[in-house]
């Protein structure tokens, strides 16, 4: 079985195609960045809503000082709009009629750490996702899923709330049958993996998910496997995407602390 996961585009995959990958390893190393704004419409005279129709650049695009960003041809000339730096073009804000350009990119110290184990199949080569090989591995096709993420299952019953900590749910999958919004605060707080419910999930930047059935919730529930992988946009074999679940078995290794 193989589940690609996505890579923000502040971050870089660490590992090489090959490696191998255990839970705790250090993935994905994030970055920080400055951005530079240009008034578009300002410097071409023109509405911020016709900005678009003089653009030469697209967004993810890569700039550097000269690189023309848009231009209007008149009669007696043309004005353009020019990068001073050398970045990347992060959006066009067509209600202001601006560009904005990343820039400046510099390594920081927060690194993200694997939540599974497997092989490193194949990462793309735009730097945008990442192909994990898992063994032993079930789909679960779900409702809907916010955004990947995955750790160790955890049923949490709503009486457990007020006691419950970081110590026990920190980087788990929380299993939740009535995901309300203070409870997906505190797993927001507590560091969670993710949160799976029967029922829809308020918006949070956990990443969640809801089962397509209240009998695939109480499957989950009691399932053998241990392991889950949310994904937003799993690939079957016949291109189809699908929101699903990636359950593995696996020997919860125990460190000392």
């Amino acid at each position: 079985m193989q589940l690609t996961f996505s890579i923000p585009h502040n971050a870089t995959f660490l590992p090489k195609k090959g490696d191998a990958v255990k839970i705790g390893d250090p993935i994905l190393q994030f970055q920080s960045s400055d951005f530079i704004t240009y008034d578009i419409a300002r410097v071409l005279s023109i509405k911020p809503d016709m900005v678009f129709s003089h653009l030469t650049i697209v967004v993810g695009q890569e700039v550097s000082p000269g690189t023309i960003l848009a231009e209007r041809k008149g009669f007696v000339g043309k004005k353009q709009a020019q990068s001073d730096v050398t970045g990347i073009i992060d959006r066009i804000q067509l209600e202001t009629g601006e560009i904005v350009v990343r820039h400046g990119t510099q390594s920081t110290d927060k690194v993200q750490k694997a939540w599974f184990n497997g092989t490193v199949h194949n990462i793309a080569e735009d730097g945008k996702n990442f192909t994990i090989a898992f063994k032993d591995a079930d789909e679960v096709k779900l409702s809907t899923v916010n955004m990947d993420g995955g750790g160790e299952l955890f049923v949490m019953e709503e009486k457990d709330f007020f006691s419950i900590g970081t110590d026990e749910i920190g980087h788990k999958v929380i299993l939740l049958e009535q995901p309300h919004v203070h409870i997906i605060s505190k797993l927001d707080a507590l560091d969670a993996g993710g949160c799976i419910a029967p029922t829809d999930i308020p918006p949070s930047d956990v990443p969640s998910a809801k089962t397509s059935t209240e009998k695939v919730f109480k499957e989950l529930i009691h399932t053998k496997k241990v392991l889950c992988f949310l994904s937003a946009r799993y690939e079957s074999s016949d291109l189809l995407i699908f929101h699903a679940i990636i359950l593995i078995r696996y020997e919860i290794e125990k460190h000392d602390q």
